[in-house]
């Protein structure tokens, strides 16, 4: 099972943190449940890099300190625990069909393949910068504007690290087992 369900906007998870955590903790414990029911123990979910704190501004790494800051980040928080706790507990009792998990935790991927077959193309204004930035090129939106000026940069605005999705299957293995 690929587990990419869930809302992902920090700032409506801080206006309603309650949604936030009843939506991704609690539609994650049903879909373990029914996946136990089924016998169904392998998992990939859909964590994020909200998981990691920020350390200076260079590369994030996964021995990196875990924690959050929004109720978005705490809410993959839980799930993470509680994906590691299933899979300590069939260890613990040596599960015959023990649960395999991998947790891919990254920051909003974003683009559309060349093909146009997939893309991102929300309704209302976009949450993430890219679909943002391309509501503004066609004239969807009036102007993007640049919050910041005081980080360690040379123009002093903010860096976003970007790759083109087309090759994601061509990196390295990003994801992380829980154990």
């Amino acid at each position: 099972m690929i587990h990419f369900a869930g809302l992902k906007a920090v700032g409506e998870s801080c206006a309603q943190p309650q949604l936030y955590y009843h939506n991704n903790v609690y539609g994650t414990l049903v879909l373990t449940e029914v996946m136990s029911q089924a016998n169904v123990k392998q998992l990939v979910f859909s964590s994020s890099r909200y998981r990691l704190w920020r350390i200076a501004y260079h590369q994030y790494s996964e021995d990196f300190p875990l924690g959050a800051i929004n109720p978005y980040g705490r809410s993959k928080a839980m799930i993470e625990d509680i994906l590691r706790d299933l899979s300590d507990a069939d260890k613990i009792s040596q599960t015959e069909r023990p649960w395999k998990i991998a947790l891919l935790r990254y920051f909003n991927p974003i683009g559309a393949h060349e093909s146009g077959m997939i893309g991102e193309d929300p309704n209302g204004i976009p949450n993430n910068l890219m679909p943002y930035v391309a509501q503004v090129a066609i004239g969807k939106l009036a102007q993007l504007s640049v919050f910041g000026d005081d980080y360690p940069t040379p123009d002093g605005t903010g860096i976003r690290d970007l790759y083109p999705c087309g090759r994601s299957g061509q990196r390295p293995y990003q994801g992380h087992r829980p154990h």
